[in-house]
């Protein structure tokens, strides 16, 4: 044997193989930071693009986009609402550990107590902008991290709605994510026109309820459209729920029909590809498009009718399923193909990696850099799994919580407060989720293994069951006449620390602990005037993340009601006020915010001791000011 000659015919080969890798792969030799384009659209179906296989969908710019860059297979959120999703996608955290497990008009944990990864950038020398939709708190104040700052308050309109810029109003008209659109367009060619390499995060409103849409796009898209295979189904844990699409306001019943609902709801989502294509032309223009990481997403799916539901929330595929395209010269092969489970909290690590950054370790997401490295479609050990969360407060029928694991080929369901309804589901024999195995006993093995994961994910992650009850030990100081008060409430402000009795114009005022045994808090009024009071709750943070600790209150009879009248209540940390609802604005004389039901107090609580407290305006009368305050957090994360 001629040892040489099989020495030579392996380095021949070796070298073909090079030669042929190095002719499918992009090279990263020498490339200088890029700017980054991140748009984010609102509940925009992973399948209803053109290029994804949809009939009644065109989207030329989507479609581009896709054939210049990759658009996975197989992209997932963890959180299937809004907020939650957005904090993940901000933080590159699961939303558990984003200090967001739920919708709140502020959301100040998040706020005060997590880092945006745009900050990261900002601090490498990067210019950094957001545009758009937010959804996660205070939207008309600037954001640190961000050069340039324009949104608009908590979900904002379709039309004519304004644009805070820099904590600055600026009226706009016409269709809001055209303005969005073009406010960001304007920014690219300002920005690509200087050196300085630039960050731009656009947040669009479509396809978001009640799917508004300009009137040129009435006709875009024709029906008829029929219902999944499984409308008329649904899974026994979801049974009675608030978002059947047959029942539900904004589906069916608003537009006559299911096939008219869903042409509604596509042609607001055919807007997304004209907002794209408006910052698409913009990098074209300004001569960045050969510079620009472009990545588009939404913050979650839809349902459409799959198990005659509409909205979002549940863990099925539907939902957690989102679009995923990025475009990147030199790194990203144009129309490559990717099938490894990938997830919204993976954009931070990703952009930060190929802007040379260091990716913090706190993040749970992961770098897609070793996937554009491999032309394979699958990248061995990327990722096998995922967990997945769901909550919300309207009830165990009406919008049950649950959370999953899903692996490339099964899918484990659970709910939070009901053990009996679990789900299971072989998605490579089953795609649509049609036949529960959950007492299938060939499926043990499975089973076992998914709990298994399930059990660890929770712990990895943080994960504990939502605890909503009472506050019923509290300390009290009070009750106060408004002559009095206006002595009190100053001086209250400046003791932001302390329990110790307080002493204001020669009078001393002590606190009550109050340990009572009813659900609900009741304070004497006067016919005399509006009395006021004060609540106070110190609280221990047990967990390193902020849990996001929140305290709802509302009046008798409110219970089951979406939009709770509550009491006059403002909530105050360290000084400063956090929340009110919209009749402690009112009994001040001031228009309250309307979104009642989002609008809950949520101190941003630091680790170790914390000292909130509240101011109740009680109205006049003859009786007793009855109302209830629930604390609502993760088990285990904090004590009273």
């Amino acid at each position: 044997m001629n040892i040489g000659y099989r020495k030579n015919q392996m380095k021949a080969g070796f070298a073909a193989i090079i030669v042929l890798l190095s002719a499918e792969l992009p090279s990263f030799a020498g490339q200088s930071r890029p700017n980054v384009v991140v748009i984010v659209s609102d509940d925009h179906r992973y399948d209803l693009m053109g290029h994804k296989g949809c009939p009644y969908m065109k989207t030329p710019n989507l479609d581009r986009l896709a054939a210049e860059g990759c658009s996975f297979d197989n992209a997932f959120v963890g959180n299937g609402i809004c907020s939650p999703s957005r904090a993940a996608l901000l933080t590159g955290k699961y939303s558990q550990r984003a200090s967001c497990f739920s919708i709140l008009l502020n959301n100040d944990s998040f706020l005060e107590n997590q880092t945006m990864f745009p900050t990261y950038l900002q601090q490498a020398g990067y210019r950094t902008g957001y545009v758009g939709k937010f959804h996660l708190g205070r939207e008309t104040e600037p954001k640190e991290g961000f050069d340039l700052w324009a949104s608009f308050p908590f979900v904002g309109g379709f039309f004519d709605e304004p644009l805070w810029v820099n904590g600055r109003k600026v009226e706009k008209k016409g269709f809001t994510d055209y303005h969005i659109a073009d406010f960001s367009a304007e920014t690219i060619r300002e920005w690509g026109a200087q050196d300085q390499p630039f960050f731009l995060m656009v947040g669009l409103k479509a396809p978001h309820i009640p799917y508004e849409y300009p009137p040129e796009l009435e006709k875009a898209v024709q029906g008829p459209i029929e219902p999944p295979e499984s409308y008329g189904q649904m899974p026994e844990g979801i049974r009675g729920t608030l978002i059947d699409c047959r029942t539900f306001p904004y589906a069916e019943q608003k537009y006559g029909g299911f096939s008219p609902w869903v042409e509604a709801y596509a042609k607001s989502a055919t807007s997304i590809d004209v907002s794209v294509g408006k910052i698409l032309e913009a990098l074209d223009e300004s001569g960045t498009a050969d510079d620009t990481l472009v990545i588009y997403t939404s913050d979650h799916g839809y349902s459409l009718g799959e198990f005659s539901l509409c909205e979002k929330h549940y863990a099925y595929e539907h939902v957690m399923r989102i679009p995923m395209i990025v475009k990147y010269p030199g790194r990203v092969t144009p129309g490559a193909e990717k099938k490894d489970m990938v997830l919204a909290i993976d954009i931070a690590p990703t952009v930060l990696d190929w802007c040379g950054v260091k990716v913090p370790r706190v993040m749970d997401g992961r770098s897609w850099d070793r996937l554009f490295r491999n032309a394979d479609p699958l990248t061995e050990g990327f990722r096998d799994e995922f967990f997945y969360d769901f909550y919300h407060y309207m009830g165990e029928q009406r919008l049950p919580a649950m959370h999953a694991v899903r692996t490339s080929t099964y899918k484990l369901i659970e709910y939070e407060r009901k053990e009996a309804s679990r789900e299971l589901y072989d998605l490579v024999m089953d795609p649509h989720e049609l036949v529960n195995l959950i007492d299938d006993p060939s499926r043990t093995s499975v089973l076992a293994d998914l709990e298994k994961r399930m059990k660890r994910l929770k712990k990895e992650h943080g994960w504990t069951p939502r605890v909503i009850e009472p506050l019923k030990d509290y300390w009290f100081l009070g009750c106060f006449t408004e002559k009095e008060d206006a002595q009190v409430f100053p001086a209250l402000k400046k003791d932001v620390f302390s329990l110790e009795p307080l002493t204001v114009a020669g009078k001393r005022y002590a606190w009550s602990d109050v340990h009572q045994a009813d659900n609900w808090i009741s304070i004497p009024q006067s016919v005399g005037g509006p009395l006021f009071a004060y609540i106070a709750l110190p609280v221990t943070r047990l967990s390193d993340e902020d849990p996001c600790f929140q305290i709802w209150s509302y009046l008798p009879g409110m219970e089951l009601e979406e939009n709770r009248l509550a009491p006059a209540i403002a909530g105050f940390f360290k000084g400063r006020k956090y929340f009110e609802t919209v009749e402690y604005a009112e009994a001040e004389g001031r228009e309250g915010f309307s979104y009642r039901f989002f609008n809950r107090f949520n101190p941003p609580l630091e680790k170790g001791q914390n000292l909130i407290w509240m101011r109740v305006i009680v109205p006049p009368g003859e009786g007793s000011h009855r109302f209830r305050l629930d604390k609502i957090y993760p088990d285990g994360t904090l004590s009273f």
